[in-house]
């Protein structure tokens, strides 16, 4: 049978200049409590399963992309079939885009 451990956290071993034991306190007390992260829900990415190769590929299609590289003329996504595809700058937004790295 497994022993569950539990470890304790002493905040006097972590004082320093920047910061404080009230602070080291709250932080561990905070840490005690599971579940209670106030920042909303988010969903985990993940490529379109049915786009796996270059011939799967459709013009003017919309997927979920993950931005390798952003250039003056347009940026470059990885949309999971193995090789970057480029969005020119005239395609990244409904208003003029002066220079995308901005």
């Amino acid at each position: 049978m497994a022993e569950t451990l539990k470890w304790r956290a002493r905040a006097e071993h972590y004082v320093s200049g920047l910061l404080g034991f009230p602070t080291l306190q709250d932080i561990i007390e905070e840490l005690a409590k599971p579940g209670r992260d106030p920042r909303r829900e988010f969903s985990t990415f993940a490529f379109d399963k049915s786009v796996s190769t270059i011939a799967d590929l459709i013009a003017e299609m919309r997927l979920p992309g993950i931005v390798t590289n952003v250039t003056r003329f347009g940026a470059f996504f990885d949309v999971g079939v193995h090789q970057d595809g480029l969005v020119h700058i005239s395609q990244l937004a409904d208003r003029f885009v002066k220079d995308p790295r901005w």
